[in-house]
């Protein structure tokens, strides 16, 4: 991100090229990126499970991802529907673009590397976990971005992430991904690795853009509200729900993770491609990436000791 602002400042990374980044990673780099993921993380679960039961463990954590993702849109977008005028959401634009990017979390740049890090045995489950987020990102969140729930399904439909996804599970679940060229998985590979440095640098770009207008000393109250969603209200919910009902697969862990995160940052680019409002997307992200850092380490020694996670 740092080096999309430095390149947008230098004039190197222009704005009328911004769209055509935006399309370039949401169409062509992203679905790469999925192929690739979901075959791997699907080959890797077959490879650890055995039985009948390998097949349960692989669907359950997109089902819980893609749960949990949906049930953040809805509690944002319930409460944004109640009291989002006295906090500064009056606009539907700029209301859809506050449930859009707070009710989902940052589920692949921070939360994959802490899995590493502390939950090794949690990591092919985020991976899993991750395509049911993906899922609700570009249908459900989609049609909340976008702010048109009749014509909003057109877009869900012709979304090539999703077609991506679909593909890559179908492939995976009729048994074909070892009959797939190696030479055509290497470049689809590398394209897919592209994706997210791409994305993150346009982020950055977009930043630098409208870091003036999100006008931080009047939204002290969008801000406040954020918080308390994406950084209380959700992790307890996600926390309750993990302790609540026995999930296998070390699921309570990628729970744990997600219960603590700030904001997803991709929600930037995608705010940009269907004409939200970017201010609004900043604040949400930006301000909640910052408090995290103070409140994911609360988050994951308060769940450890909730779910008992040695």
């Amino acid at each position: 991100m740092a080096t999309g602002a430095l390149a947008r400042w230098l004039g190197w990374l222009s704005v009328a090229s911004d769209r055509s980044l935006a399309v370039l990673v949401a169409n062509v780099l992203l679905p790469a990126l999925f192929l690739d993921r979901i075959a791997s993380a699907k080959a890797t679960i077959s490879a650890a499970s055995n039985g009948p039961t390998g097949i349960v463990d692989s669907l359950i954590p997109p089902i819980v991802g893609f749960g949990c993702t949906c049930l953040g849109f809805i509690i944002a977008w319930l409460i944004v529907r109640g009291i989002g005028p006295m906090f500064g959401l009056r606009d539907p634009i700029i209301q859809n673009t506050f449930v859009f990017t707070v009710g989902i979390a940052n589920y692949g740049y921070i939360p994959l590397p802490l899995a590493e890090q502390f939950f090794p045995k949690a990591v092919v489950p985020l991976l899993l976990h991750n395509v049911g987020v993906d899922i609700a990102l570009w249908s459900i969140g989609i049609l909340i971005i976008s702010g048109d729930i009749r014509n909003g399904w057109k877009r869900v439909v012709y979304s090539p992430p999703l077609w991506a996804m679909f593909i890559a599970v179908t492939i995976q679940q009729l048994g074909f991904a070892p009959w797939l060229p190696t030479s055509i998985m290497k470049a689809v590979a590398a394209l897919g690795q592209c994706s997210i440095p791409v994305g993150l640098m346009l982020s950055g770009a977009i930043i630098v853009d409208y870091w003036k207008d999100c006008q931080w000393r009047t939204a002290i109250p969008t801000l406040s509200l954020a918080f308390v969603i994406r950084l209380i209200l959700l992790p307890i919910t996600f926390l309750t729900i993990a302790k609540m009902i026995r999930l296998p697969n070390h699921l309570d862990e990628v729970l744990l993770l997600q219960a603590a995160m700030p904001a997803a940052t991709f929600p930037i680019v995608i705010t940009k491609l269907y004409h939200g409002d970017l201010p609004t997307a900043l604040r949400v992200i930006v301000g909640t990436s910052i408090m995290g850092l103070v409140t994911i380490p609360i988050w994951i020694v308060v769940g450890k000791q909730i779910l008992v996670i040695p």
